[in-house]
């Protein structure tokens, strides 16, 4: 099996596996980690008060979107794949939060500011380009138009988390959000079993520091 090291994490990828669960070959290496993508949605609920919709806009097998849909009241999905799309719609079925996700099957420079209407958070992960993000020591931001992408998000809704490698150009970052008026995010780097997986960024209209001495 061509992705049997991955194979090998598959409850760390989704707990309920073997009730169904399906991924094409791209997405057992692209899909968040279960409990990476659970702490990034009650890292949006704290980061972001008040949020109830949120849009999961590179949506992949659905790991983050399912997780937002247990905690928010309404959750949009987009998948450019159709059978990406197709899969995470059933993925979805499995933890029967569905009925809670409106899925979208768009190119993501096709979404509309009415497709994502009063949605408060934009969470995105963009195409990393695979696996071999790991053999650089920096990761261009231009590797996958993450420029155009986060000047987009600015235009369609006031808040964002970015789910990016770990190896990501902070400097390039930090001046990217700085011309858009988010000199200030916040940066986590998320772990699964002691790895570390990537970072999250978090930054917004109302975006809230997280304090780590409470």
């Amino acid at each position: 099996m061509e992705n049997k090291k991955y194979y090998k994490k598959r409850y760390n990828l989704f707990s309920k596996f073997d009730e169904g669960i399906r991924l094409s070959d791209e997405q057992w290496f692209s899909v968040t980690p279960e409990s990476v993508a659970r702490v990034t949605a009650l890292q949006i609920k704290y980061r972001f008060p008040g949020t109830t919709r949120v849009a999961d806009v590179f949506g992949g097998a659905a790991g983050n979107a399912i997780q937002l849909a247990l905690l928010f009241d309404s959750v949009i999905y987009n998948e450019i794949d159709t059978q990406v799309y197709e899969d995470a719609q059933h993925n979805a079925s499995i933890y029967e939060v569905d009925s809670c996700i409106r899925f979208l099957n768009k190119d993501f420079f096709d979404l509309t500011d009415q497709d994502l209407k009063n949605v408060d958070v934009i969470f995105l992960s963009p195409p990393w380009g695979g696996p071999s993000y790991t053999s650089s020591e920096i990761w261009d931001i231009s590797e996958c138009n993450l420029p155009a992408i986060i000047n987009r998000v600015h235009e369609l809704a006031p808040n964002c988390c970015a789910f990016l490698p770990r190896n990501t150009n902070l400097d390039q970052l930090a001046d990217l959000l700085e011309s858009i008026g988010y000199p200030n995010a916040d940066l986590d780097y998320m772990y699964d079993r002691g790895h570390c997986v990537g970072m999250c960024v978090y930054w917004g209209k109302d975006f809230s520091p997280n304090d780590y001495t409470k």
